[in-house]
């Protein structure tokens, strides 16, 4: 299933570090929104991850 959207390569999930690229804020802004719970991540062993519906839903792009 391919999603709209300018990537390329579309994922399910994004890293921390790929979160903040694609949303274009610090580290700390990201974190904030979790702490905020304007933003769920999901922890997957010692990583978290964002899925591509989350940002979806925070930018207001969900269909």
């Amino acid at each position: 299933m391919k999603l709209n959207t300018p990537y390329p390569e579309q994922q399910l999930a994004y890293t921390i570090p790929e979160s903040i690229r694609i949303l274009r804020i610090s580290r700390a802004s990201l974190y904030r929104l979790f702490n905020d719970g304007a933003l769920k991540s999901k922890k997957i062993g010692g990583r978290r991850l964002i899925t591509h519906k989350e940002i979806e839903r925070f930018l207001g792009l969900a269909a």
